[in-house]
């Protein structure tokens, strides 16, 4: 059985991104960091991401990994990655 629309349903509101708010909270947002695998990175930092857009970084795990709030999503990225490991020979 379906149901019909009464023509008043509207989508609900997307979430407030709370991780978002807080971790961008007094930071400077205006010059981020462009992210490359091969740098490393420190709790605070300001990045962007070409797919992600601007996030700051509020974890490192294993020493090879960052965890970044952006403003949609939260996201594991690489670091420290050496570019012999990583299929980049010759560059």
């Amino acid at each position: 059985m379906s149901r019909k629309s009464s023509g008043t349903w509207a989508p609900p509101p997307p979430p407030s991104n709370k991780a978002w708010k807080e971790a961008s909270r007094d930071r400077d947002l205006s010059s981020p960091i462009p992210y490359d695998p091969s740098e490393t990175y420190s709790i605070g930092q300001v990045i962007v991401h070409v797919g992600f857009g601007v996030g700051v970084v509020m974890g490192v795990k294993q020493s090879n990994k960052i965890i970044v709030v952006f403003k949609d999503t939260i996201r594991k990225l690489l670091m420290g990655r050496n570019r012999a490991g990583c299929g980049l020979r010759g560059v």
